[in-house]
Parts: C-alpha cells; structure tokens; sequence
C-alpha cells in the first residue's frame, strides 16, 4: 500500500538511531518521537519506509506538514501530533546488506524483525496475490489516506537511485466548479477549479492536466469567458508552485473529475483528471470547501 506521507529511512545501530529524508536531509531533530521508538523496537539495520501521522483514522497530510515548522516547537508537536513509521522495505540487519535479495526474500526477514512491533510503528502490508492487491485500489481506503499501491518485480533487488517499481494511484470521482483555464479557451492547457466555502467563497481546490481534443472542443463550446468573476486574473506561485499563473476566467460551470486522496487543507495536491461536464448540476449542488480545522482556509 502506499500511504499518504513522507518517504524516510531509519538507519539504527548499537549506538545511535538516524532519519533522513530520501532527498538526503537528516530528520532525527524533528522526529524525536520516531528516533526514540526506533531506538526501542528496531534491530540493527536500515528501514524504508513512510513517515505519517495519523488523525481520526486516516493520514493527516496537513498535520505531518505542521511537524516541519519552527524548531522550538518540536517537543510540543511531537506530543499532539505523534508521528508514526510504515515500513515497507529492509535494507540492511544486524550489519549485513540485503539489498542485494530479491523482493520475495526480503519481506520474510522483514516480518521476522517486526513481531514485536507495536504503534507508531508500523509494518505496510504487502502481497504476492494480484487479487488481494486490487481489493486494496476498489476506492474503500482512500478515505483513510491510502493512495494506491507500490508494483515491485517479485525478482527484483533493491538498487538506490533505481526506480523500479510503479506507483498505481487510487482515483475518485468528484463534481467541482470550473473557474477559469490556463492556455487559450480553444486550446487549454489546465482546467481551474473551485468549491464554495461555508461562507460563500469560491476557493480554489485543484487544477487538471490538459483535456483531450474532444474534451477541448466540449468545453471551448460550453464555456464563457467573463470579467466579472470572484477571482483574480492571475494567482500567484502558492496554488500550485512554480511562477504565478495567468488564468482565463470563464462562467462558472460544473465538471466531474478524478482525483487521489492526498490532499492538503482541503486541496488536492495532484494533478486532477476531466471526465465529463456536468451541465445536470447547479454549482448549488456541488460539495462544500471544509478544510481541516486548524488549516486555514
């Protein structure tokens, strides 16, 4: 399974518990909750996995972002907000490197460390059976910040820098409000789009890839551009990285779209997919803007 989280690697030894991020970062000051039950469970070795935090029972992608903030705050973060660690490959026990062993060998050696395994840490579950792993992709645990599931070559060893596994990511439908689009009307590069907040704001909740040709000439019929809109004709670098985005406001109108369950304060932090207009509906109709609570707007 993949979880909603941080990519991480607890290296533990006889003398000393370490966590560093995969771009390389050392992380052991901002996790201290982590390094402490690493240095109480762990073997020896070098564990792959997810940092998480888990709130009412799903991955809390907003809350693991408030663990990063200001260092004089980390004991008291890590009391509210515990983190805890998925595991879900073993690189190296007791001093000896096994990366070399293929993925259906280093599971079992991986279940044999974590019998004793209590929370936060976790192991990820894992399979060999293809039906079993697509029961995990029908959509039921998105809700809990389940993504989609890791492929790995059953024979395969592990080589660091070597991307050798395919991420297959869970997708849900859901209906939001067309606001505006990058690229001309006739050849749109993105769609954005937006949901009504409880106090009437239209705030923007995603943006899509560019549509298909069909999908271009659908829209490029259906949609209206207008002055009078409630936002602004360019957004800064903060919706969506990068520079600010020049957008085209149109008339408002509902769509049907796909999208993962990462989201942060109620915003989809991946690319969404189009499926369809829905001229059916009202943007009335559509679901509410309800980020978190403590996560802003």
């Amino acid at each position: 399974m993949k979880f909603d989280g941080w990519r991480g690697v607890l290296l533990v030894n006889e003398t000393a518990v370490e966590l560093w991020s995969r771009h390389g970062t050392n992380l052991s000051d901002r996790f201290p909750d982590l390094i402490a039950i690493g240095g109480e469970q762990l073997e020896a070795g070098i564990y792959d996995g997810e940092i998480v935090v888990w709130r009412d029972g799903a991955c809390d992608w907003d809350a693991l972002l408030q663990r990063s903030g200001s260092p004089t705050r980390v004991a008291d973060q890590a009391r509210r907000l515990p983190a805890s660690f998925v595991v879900f490959d073993l690189l190296a026990l007791h001093g000896q490197d096994v990366r070399p062993l293929s993925w259906t060998d280093r599971p079992p050696l991986l279940e044999l460390t974590a019998t004793e395994w209590r929370p936060p840490l976790q192991l990820a579950p894992h399979t060999l059976d293809r039906t079993e792993a697509l029961t995990w992709m029908d959509g039921s645990l998105a809700a809990t910040g389940i993504e989609g599931v890791v492929v790995k070559g059953a024979g395969s060893p592990y080589r660091a820098g070597d991307r050798q596994w395919l991420k297959v990511r869970t997708y849900e439908t859901s209906e939001v409000i067309v606001g505006a689009v990058t690229g001309t009307l006739d050849q749109p590069t993105s769609i954005i789009v937006g949901r009504y907040t409880a106090t009437g704001e239209l705030v923007i909740v995603g943006r899509t890839g560019p549509p298909t040709t069909d999908q271009a000439a659908v829209l490029a019929a259906a949609l209206t551009p207008t002055e009078d809109h409630p936002w602004p004709a360019r957004i800064g670098a903060g919706h969506f990285g990068g520079s600010p985005v020049d957008l085209l406001r149109v008339e408002l109108t509902v769509v049907e779209v796909a999208g993962d369950a990462a989201q942060q304060a109620g915003r989809w932090r991946h690319q969404l997919r189009l499926i369809r207009l829905r001229p059916d509906l009202t943007t009335a109709q559509v679901d509410r803007h309800h980020p978190p609570a403590g996560s802003g707007r």
